[in-house]
């Protein structure tokens, strides 16, 4: 099977050696390409940042922290507590 086009969603582990690359660069290529929600997953600061696809390309929705539960916008049937994610 041959599949086509970009994934729905992209989830990302922010690197700690190189964080613009992964905010800036890959938002845009992604943006590019069509993924319509990109997830960036922040361990130093216990977060996930959502970006949605907008005729501007992918714009920040919401920074879930600790205590909030994240809902995706694509695949509303994934959500979960932010906490299950970073268990310092």
């Amino acid at each position: 099977m041959e599949v086509r086009g970009a994934p729905d969603l992209i989830v990302e582990i922010l690197s700690p050696s190189n964080p613009e690359w992964d905010r800036e660069n890959k938002r845009k290529l992604y943006a590019k390409y069509g993924v319509r929600e990109y997830w960036i997953a922040d361990p130093g600061a216990d977060s996930i940042e959502t970006l949605s696809l907008t005729d501007a390309g992918l714009q920040t929705v919401r920074v879930f922290t600790r205590g909030t539960h994240l809902r995706s916008l694509v695949l509303p049937e994934l959500s979960f507590l932010i906490d299950s994610v970073f268990t310092r």
